[in-house]
């Protein structure tokens, strides 16, 4: 890593958590590990997801208008291995795995840490991810474990 400079590697060091983001209401709902999310409001409740191009969860966001954001916990190594493969179009992304359809008719995993509804609110494409912004429109907490939190070694890869 020494040609790569101090700032890029400092960028890495902003911790973020891991969770799994779900979209879909329809015959094949699907979900992707998605390493940025943040809270971006507190009046209203909003937060923010981050989506690499060309994902076609994107398109199916946009379309619905709702996603779930499923936290992840510091041991929950079964739904990291899960989602992190992804899943083409059509593919049952949630065959192994507990879930539940949430209010907003998107599957939400029953055993993460706790899952937050949102309804798409704000759209922006500024570089190589979509940054879709939700407003919270339910969800819940599973118990009191930790999070899973993630620091990349530098700011130029997950």
């Amino acid at each position: 890593m020494a040609d790569i400079p101090p700032y890029v590697i400092a960028l890495g060091k902003i911790p973020s958590g891991l969770s799994i983001v779900t979209a879909g209401t329809g015959e094949h709902p699907t979900g992707f590990l998605a390493s940025w999310v943040q809270q971006v409001s507190f009046d209203p409740l909003q937060l923010v997801i981050c989506i690499k191009k060309g994902r076609y969860i994107h398109e199916m966001l946009m379309k619905e208008g709702t996603f779930t954001v499923n936290l992840l916990a510091k041991d929950d190594g079964v739904h990291l291995k899960h989602f992190s493969r992804g899943f083409d179009p059509g593919v049952e992304a949630f065959e192994g795995v507990s879930s539940e359809l949430g209010e907003n008719g998107v599957p939400f995993l029953t055993e993460a840490l706790g899952h937050l509804e949102c309804k798409v609110v704000a759209s922006s494409c500024p570089g190589d991810h979509n940054l879709v912004v939700g407003e919270l429109t339910g969800g819940s907490l599973n118990g009191n474990r930790d999070p899973y939190v993630h620091i990349r070694s530098s700011g130029k890869s997950y």
